[in-house]
């Protein structure tokens, strides 16, 4: 695997890496999956305990990005304010290589050093093995975000 270089960018940080993180996010999400612009960029993008996370290649070519935010769960599975992790996407050219695994490595790293003791996840459905490997577990019933079939998770951390 490459050298990828690893960017934690809080919303007050590196504007250049942030605008960064959020064409990752439009290329993957919006332009090769179909989600609505609208829902892609949400309100959390600007909260102050908002982290994004951008990864590079050695060339300083964007490859993936990430997202860690305070969120409150609710419905039947009510556990106050947890870490949420979500965005995490690899662009196509990039893929294969452990990058969304560094990502998701990294964001529970940056959990535990807010002092967070639960992350929850929305994941696609069809990914949901690699957050198993990470001690993730399936929480209810799949249902549909952006269109996407997708099933909770929660890990203790």
């Amino acid at each position: 695997m490459m050298n990828f270089n690893v960017y934690i960018i809080q919303n007050d940080g590196d504007a250049a890496l942030l605008n960064e993180c959020f064409d990752v996010r439009r290329r993957v999400f919006v332009e090769e999956q179909g989600v609505d612009t609208s829902i892609e960029i949400d309100e959390y993008e600007k909260c102050a305990d908002t982290l994004h996370l951008l990864v590079s290649a050695p060339s300083g070519e964007p490859a993936g990005a990430g997202r860690l935010i305070a969120f409150r769960c609710h419905g039947p599975h009510e556990c106050g304010v947890t870490a949420k992790i979500g965005r995490i996407c690899v662009l196509k050219e990039f893929r294969g290589r452990g990058i969304g695994m560094l990502i998701v490595e990294k964001l529970i790293e940056a959990a535990r050093e807010r002092g967070y003791k639960k992350i929850i996840l929305y994941s696609q459905a069809y990914i949901a093995a690699l957050y198993e490997k990470f001690g993730f577990v399936k929480r209810g019933e799949v249902f549909k975000e952006a269109g996407i079939d997708h099933i909770e998770m929660i890990a203790d951390i």
